[in-house]
């Protein structure tokens, strides 16, 4: 199978799972190995990160919300492509400077907070980054190991 078919079908199932299951995050890894998460916000990748970090080598996933934060944390993990529910423009912008394919059902301007008063203060934090090597290593010391 041709690399873009298979990218273009890994994509496609893995949005599949993520909106058959309960989950908030699914990950098909370039071996075809699937994990899946079932938190919130940036945990899923830097937990993955933090366990595993060749893991996300090669990987495609679907997540239901991705910012900034969590695009930088993917890219650093070395995913291949991404679809989500939710995206925000910055983390759009940066995966495509990065390489990565990357596609969404709602492109929004910013992640909110939860209240919806203000910014994620996980996309203030890293808009604060230049790399996605520098977020890992803030939200990694920021963020307590589970």
């Amino acid at each position: 199978m041709e690399e873009t078919t298979l990218q273009d079908a890994r994509l496609a199932a893995a949005k599949a799972k993520l909106l058959a299951e309960a989950h908030t995050c699914a990950l098909c890894t370039a071996a075809g190995a699937w994990h899946t998460a079932s938190a919130h916000g940036i945990r899923p990748p830097l937990q993955w990160l933090r366990a595993a970090p060749a893991l996300l080598g090669g990987a495609t996933v679907a997540d239901r919300v991705v910012g900034l934060a969590a695009a930088m944390l993917y890219a650093h993990g070395g995913i291949r492509a991404i679809w989500a529910q939710t995206m925000s423009e910055p983390a759009l912008a940066f995966l495509e400077a990065q390489g990565i394919v990357a596609a969404h059902d709602r492109l929004v301007p910013e992640i909110r907070n939860q209240a919806g008063d203000g910014l994620c203060p996980m996309e203030q934090k890293a808009m604060q980054c230049a790399t996605a090597a520098q977020a890992f290593a803030l939200f990694d010391a920021m963020l307590p190991k589970a």
